[in-house]
């Protein structure tokens, strides 16, 4: 699995953690009582640039990022 495939992963197991510990809508009047927590980065690299530099090769030689935890 790629860089891209364990991100992909990733994402699709914070969402289902997300839906799953959201609670019903009609149990709880439709509030999960939990705050939302949105973690965002900004970055000024060149879109182009980056694409350039991972190659079909870099990309499956590259390692997984370590997956944030959320408490």
């Amino acid at each position: 699995m790629g860089v891209a495939g364990a991100v992909v992963t990733g994402i699709a197991a914070l969402a289902v953690r997300r839906f799953l510990s959201a609670g019903s809508p009609e149990a709880d009047g439709g509030v999960s009582g939990e705050e939302e927590e949105t973690i965002t980065s900004e970055t000024s690299q060149d879109p182009e640039a980056v694409r350039r530099y991972w190659t079909p090769e870099r990309m499956e030689a590259a390692e997984p990022a370590p997956m944030p935890e959320i408490e």
